[in-house]
């Protein structure tokens, strides 16, 4: 490797007086002096959460901003629907993603790496490896999103391969966006992000029980936390110049709701993933008693949906 470091020569100071010279070389060339903020006292901690506070209720600008990134992933992810066919690979459609939203939206960057999971791989949350061939009767889970002036959107769809669900995939497919729908009417401002994620618990569990997966009462499956191996993350997350954009203390806190200018992904998911059912169990201490495991294995090649 070579490195050029290129110097800049010093600003002549010829034909400039004296006393002028040394006012240029205080002024530029002298490291400025500090010691006076030693007199006032900080505190990072509180300045942190009126930060937080800030970007948690976007401007009208900045909706506009988000709105663009939002605007070009989804015609993105619509444009790997149409391109997905099977034999290709994860990668192609991470590909088609990335050229359609430099071509036609111009726009170079990524608002978190690409997952294109295929298959099984849908049931891994963070995968990022790409590289499997889709094959025909497969799902493919896309969470793919563009990030236009540094701010962000997050799109995930999950679409059939050979573009025909199968009844199994339609079935899961089916609660979750029914969970979504659901959500997404009810949002105003004053609305308790809470009392959101246990609506999606209990319809997630509403539809388990409806296909035969999970069996027993609502409340008491809601007790013992049952949801979590079907869907081992939150409801949503602010967007703003971070994918998962500060703010959350806002709903972690009394009262919990929502404020006019939020802006907050909605993405319930149905998962089957093995280690959930087993190790998962365990040490998130979720019996397994309600959970008809013979039907669990009978949809692991669903993967997930979200």
């Amino acid at each position: 490797l070579f490195f050029l470091m290129i110097r800049l020569p010093p600003r002549s100071t010829q034909g400039v007086s004296s006393a002028a010279s040394d006012v240029y070389k205080r002024q530029v060339l002298a490291p400025p002096s500090l010691s006076w903020l030693g007199n006032f006292k900080t505190n990072g901690e509180e300045v942190y959460q009126l930060i937080c506070q800030c970007r948690a209720v976007k401007s009208e600008e900045e909706k506009e901003i988000i709105k663009a990134a939002v605007e070009a992933s989804a015609a993105g992810h619509i444009e790997m629907m149409k391109k997905c066919k099977p034999g290709q690979r994860e990668a192609f459609l991470m590909g088609v993603f990335r050229d359609h939203g430099l071509f036609n939206y111009s726009v170079k960057f990524k608002a978190y790496p690409d997952i294109v999971a295929s298959g099984r791989n849908a049931a891994t949350l963070h995968y990022e490896i790409n590289d499997r061939i889709m094959q025909s009767g497969d799902l493919v889970l896309c969470d793919c999103a563009h990030r236009v002036c540094n701010y962000t959107s997050d799109i995930t769809t999950t679409f059939p391969v050979n573009g025909k669900f199968t009844e199994k995939q339609k079935q899961i497919y089916e609660i979750v966006l029914g969970i979504n729908r659901k959500i997404i009417s009810l949002l105003k401002p004053g609305v308790k992000w809470a009392d959101m994620e246990i609506l999606c618990s209990e319809m997630l569990l509403q539809g388990l029980i409806k296909l035969g997966f999970v069996t027993g009462d609502i409340k008491e499956l809601m007790v013992k936390n049952v949801s979590l191996l079907f869907m081992p993350h939150g409801l949503g997350h602010f967007i703003g110049l971070d994918t998962h954009d500060v703010g959350r203390e806002q709903l972690d806190s009394f009262p919990g709701t929502l404020a006019e200018g939020n802006i907050i992904t909605v993405e319930p998911g149905c998962y089957f993933i093995p280690r959930m059912f087993t190790k998962g169990a365990i040490a998130y201490k979720v019996p397994v008693t309600n959970i008809n495991m013979e039907k669990v294995k009978e949809y692991m090649e669903v993967g997930g949906v979200r």
